[in-house]
């Protein structure tokens, strides 16, 4: 019996990770610095930073290098959900600086797809813990010389299998947690007690 242990299993070497997963998160991660930039413009603007947005910003720069840090597959959920988001509030925001009106019902729109991204983002996240994958890890050749059967051995992984998967994710819903409170209250204010207001 021969065993060929060509088949070890390694924390993502030559998985996603490495096949362009890990650059993806990580630019996720530096576009979080440049996310910045809309504090300091309000700030140049003379106007203040509210406590959303610095509690946002601020976690999103430290929950994703814990992220990165930890090379936590539940990583893609995050920079997927984030990019397609910041993709349309960019857009707002050059349809602002561009002077185009854009209707009440959009702003309220926006805020609500946030908030679902929010959510819906730790959800997913949260179904890692339920899943597993096979992983081979060995080879066992057996039989005479010229008539071999080879027998594959693997190991059923979680997706989240170290201490700092499982803490990326307690740290996420420490985060989210206010979060998503918080933006709950600005849209109830922004959009629900604004429009009651007028109907008044």
């Amino acid at each position: 019996m021969k065993w060929d242990n060509a088949y070890d299993h390694n924390d993502y070497d030559e998985g996603l990770w490495q096949k362009g997963l890990g650059y993806f998160c990580w630019a996720m991660y530096i576009s979080k610095y440049y996310e910045v930039m809309d504090t300091v413009i309000l700030i140049l603007k003379g106007k203040e930073s509210t406590f959303l947005q610095t509690y946002h910003h601020s976690g999103v720069m430290i929950g994703s290098w814990a992220l990165m840090r930890s090379i936590s597959p539940h990583c893609l959920v995050a920079a997927l959900l984030n990019s397609g988001v910041h993709a349309l509030m960019y857009l707002y925001y050059a349809l602002q600086t561009l002077k185009i009106p854009v209707p009440m019902r959009l702003k309220r729109t926006l805020t609500a797809v946030q908030i679902a991204q929010f959510s819906i983002g730790y959800i997913l996240s949260l179904c890692y813990l339920f899943i597993a994958y096979d992983s081979p890890h060995a080879r066992i050749s057996t039989g005479r010389d010229d008539v071999l059967n080879d027998e594959l051995r693997h190991t059923v992984v979680p997706c989240l299998h170290t201490p700092g998967h499982l803490a990326v994710l307690l740290l996420g819903g420490l985060y989210l947690g206010p979060l998503i409170y918080l933006f709950v209250r600005f849209f109830v204010r922004s959009y629900l007690s604004a429009a009651k207001g007028k109907m008044d």
